[in-house]
């Protein structure tokens, strides 16, 4: 088995949500199918045992946050989206150069379109390049533009997708392989660069770690989960304390609702005003929640891939009432989970859910089912070896600078 190198934004354990259960669950399927992994993360923080027992060498490097000046300098004079800018830093590279001189990878794996910013250091490298693409995140930024109100918003929204557009389809043909999340994700990804080598490897998630018994709460709780100051989940629960809170409160007056997730933004902590939400910020394990709650809500309305936060509800055997856009990629609606998009829908799925405990368990277990059957780590671990041990040397083409 060849050494592996991975570019992360973030170090990945302890897996608590989002990007890290993706990359933490990478690490571990590389790391048992005998691959030696180096990390080189642009985060700094303290390395987990757990961590450290999987990797040959991590180096974290900490990158502060781009000043407003410095983003629209880089906004006006480069001509770059945002993102892609985001983890730009001297140090960092400085450490991928002396990585690549003392080290030689058989691959090299960029985990998010941020990290994509290092490629053109490493168009020299006789590595195989394998692009993770945690999102396609030019169709994430349109769906976001689409919801905006403000005229001057959504063309900012709709010209930072274009520029992301355009990025991606650059790294997508200048790499060897690009692992998309979802089948629609590379669909989108296809149309961008239609002669990239793309396969898909979807999100997944340790299915048996989050099969334990589960304990309604003694009052009915509705619980939202995710990384509270990313965008698409801010906009989710402020859309549905706006306009479908109401109706469950005037339905229901017992309800609670806990917004369980780090990095709470101003916007998301000052839900809280309201007795009857509980915005968490970051916790050990959201496990116990998703255990205890009546029904779990996903009332995402931009975004792509598929949603780490409803395989770890369905994982949990929630029930769950979700929009089609934070289902998607998954199978089981109306069976493992209640699809609904407006106010009105939602409102009727969850009194429908609280009101029917056996309705509860079935969705519950069919979901449990369908995360061991399709979204465990072990079942796709093979998908993972196939792409490090396929054809091996990387091509130094023209479209590789």
């Amino acid at each position: 088995m060849g050494k592996l190198l991975l570019l992360l934004p973030a170090l990945p354990y302890p897996p608590r949500q989002g990007a890290a259960l993706r990359n933490w669950g990478m690490i571990q399927a590389l790391h048992d199918a005998g691959h030696e992994l180096c990390l080189l993360c642009a985060a700094a923080g303290e390395i987990a045992p757990e961590l450290r027992e999987r990797c040959l060498e991590i180096r974290c490097v900490h990158i502060p946050p781009r000043k407003n000046w410095r983003r629209l300098v880089d906004w006006l004079l480069r001509g770059k989206a945002d993102l892609v800018e985001r983890l730009r830093q001297p140090r960092f590279q400085r450490e991928l150069v002396e990585l690549l001189a003392t080290h030689s990878f058989a691959a090299i794996q960029l985990e998010g379109l941020e990290m994509t910013t290092y490629l053109a250091d490493l168009a020299a490298t006789n590595s195989r390049l394998v692009y993770d693409a945690h999102n396609a995140e030019s169709a994430l930024q349109t769906s976001a533009a689409m919801l905006h109100q403000h005229p001057v918003k959504r063309w900012y929204s709709l010209s930072q997708a274009r520029r992301l557009a355009r990025h991606e389809a650059a790294v997508c043909a200048q790499v060897d392989v690009v692992i998309a999340v979802s089948e629609e994700d590379a669909t989108q990804l296809r149309q961008l660069a239609p002669t990239a080598q793309i396969q898909v490897i979807p999100n997944a998630i340790d299915a048996g770690g989050y099969d334990v018994e589960r304990a309604e709460a003694a009052v009915p709780t509705l619980v939202f989960s995710g990384k509270m100051d990313y965008r698409p989940n801010i906009d989710a629960v402020l859309w549905f304390q706006r306009v479908v809170w109401p109706r469950m409160r005037k339905a229901h007056p017992q309800l609670r609702w806990q917004i369980v997730g780090s990095a709470p933004s101003p916007a998301v902590r000052r839900l809280a005003a309201d007795e009857k939400i509980e915005v968490t910020g970051s916790v050990a394990e959201v496990l116990p929640y998703l255990t205890a709650s009546t029904v779990y809500v996903a009332p995402l309305r931009m975004g792509s891939g598929t949603r780490l936060k409803m395989l770890e509800a369905m994982a949990a055997g929630c029930a769950i009432v979700a929009t089609p856009m934070a289902a998607a990629g998954l199978p089981g609606a109306g069976t493992a989970f209640l699809a609904a998009e407006t106010a009105e829908e939602f409102a009727k799925a969850i009194s429908s859910l609280l009101q029917d405990a056996p309705l509860r368990a079935a969705l519950g277990a069919a979901g449990r089912s369908i995360v061991a059957e399709q979204f465990d780590w072990r079942r796709i671990v093979p998908l993972i070896q196939a792409i490090h041990e396929g054809d091996g040397a990387s091509r130094m083409d023209s479209s590789r600078g």
